[in-house]
């Protein structure tokens, strides 16, 4: 094809060379950022999307109005979140001012003592989006008012791997199904959120990038080749947003 693409894919592809994936998935890549930007957006921009429209219901007729509480907002989904909604978020204390400029409402710095008190004091939420899991938030959601809690946080992974597929799935399902019914029992819904691949929200992502009213979130690149970089130094960067890993010509 000779051309430039990027696409939404699944996690199984991470640090892939070589992808393959269904047409309606490719887009032609953005025209205002380079390739390691441009690498920055599917995955955040489908996250985020899944846990604000598909699990929060949230879309352009009736989220005027509504309260978004996010934790974790500096990394790459927090961000991108920011831009398509304002919202009160919570981060560490030096990401303030970064939060604050891309348009949060209110910032709250969980590293200051007990944020939950703080934020307490607030209006309450009709969501909240778990990019940290923070239990405590079940309390700050306006109870018996459609309010959601969506958590990016699950067991679903782990369990698969630690009691295989079958299992685990349905262990994970178990799960989901009690927490739901529990928090239901207290006016709130409960949900998961997971990375869900949308060429169609892409393309109206590729749309806002262009018109500049949605930044990149890339914080890092490094090469994939410096296998000696922890895993928790990765997590440190990936507080400001998303770490891209670039292959050399040499290998």
């Amino acid at each position: 094809m000779d051309r430039c693409v990027f696409a939404c894919m699944s996690t199984f592809y991470e640090l892939s060379y070589v992808c393959v994936c269904l047409p309606t998935l490719g887009l032609p890549q953005i025209k205002t950022v380079s390739h390691t930007e441009a690498a920055s957006i599917p995955y955040v921009a489908t996250t985020a999307l899944t846990a604000l429209v598909n699990a929060g219901y949230m879309c352009r007729g009736n989220c005027a109005n509504k309260r978004v509480l996010i934790t974790g907002a500096s990394g790459g989904v927090g961000k991108f979140s920011i831009q398509v909604r304002t919202l009160t978020m919570t981060c560490s204390h030096n990401a303030k001012g970064l939060v604050r400029g891309l348009g949060a409402d209110e910032v709250a710095d969980y590293t200051a003592g007990d944020v939950a008190a703080e934020l307490a004091l607030l209006e309450k939420w009709v969501l909240f989006v778990g990019i940290m899991s923070k239990c405590w938030a079940l309390g700050l959601l306006m109870p018996w008012a459609g309010a959601k809690y969506v958590t990016l946080v699950t067991p679903f992974l782990l369990n698969t791997d630690s009691m295989g597929l079958l299992e685990g799935t349905v262990h994970s399902g178990f799960i989901l199904h009690q927490k739901a019914i529990t928090n239901m029992c207290n006016g709130v819904f409960y949900r998961w959120g997971f990375n869900v691949p949308d060429g169609l929200a892409l393309d109206k992502v590729s749309q806002l990038v262009d018109a500049r009213k949605v930044l990149h979130t890339v914080c890092s690149t490094m090469s994939t080749t410096l296998h000696a970089l922890s895993c928790s130094t990765i997590s440190t960067i990936m507080e400001r947003g998303v770490v891209i890993g670039g292959y050399s010509e040499d290998g």
